[in-house]
This record gives C-alpha cells, structure tokens and sequence, in this order.
C-alpha cells in the first residue's frame, strides 16, 4: 500500500489495519510508520481501542511500552474479514 492509499483511509481502515498489524506486539513508531498516521492519530487510535478492550500495552523487551492485539481485537477481524467476504471485497492484509 502506498503512503498515498494511506492518507486516503478511513479511521475504521487504519483501525482493523493497527489490530491486524499487532497480532504481534509491536512499538508505536513501528504501528505509525505501517498506519500511515502520526503521534496524534496514534494516540487516538490505540486509546480507542485500549477503552473499547481491542489492544492492551505490554512492556517490550527493549523496556518500551508495545501493543498488541485482545482476544477480542481478533474477533473484531474475524467479523470484518466476513464482511469484506460477503461483500465480495479483497482485503489489503490478510485478516485472522
């Protein structure tokens, strides 16, 4: 995806694109740097998701703070994964 296509997402895009991108645990710059989005929209995003049960921080091994993605995060990527399917829609990352 180009850092053009990203400018262009919408919030739910750079969302189920941020829960499916820290099925792993990863660092805040590396979830900007692959979202497209700066500090910001970072901080919304992840709050969004933290109050909502999605993500959860978790201290990485470099002793910084890394999210990743709840049991629940991934049943929200299995219902837009159904969706996109339904709607006959390919998604741009494999969902879970």
């Amino acid at each position: 995806m180009s850092s053009e296509d990203l400018g262009e997402m919408s919030d739910s895009d750079i969302i189920i694109r941020m829960l499916w991108y820290c099925e792993e645990p990863k660092l805040p710059a590396q979830i900007m740097n692959y979202c497209g989005i700066d500090g910001i929209k970072y901080r919304r995003f992840t709050g969004h998701c933290m109050k909502r049960g999605l993500l959860r921080a978790i201290s990485s091994e470099m002793g910084l703070f890394a999210m990743v993605t709840t049991d629940r995060g991934r049943e929200v990527l299995e219902t837009a994964d159904k969706i996109m399917s339904a709607l006959g829609l390919e998604p741009d990352e494999p969902l879970k």
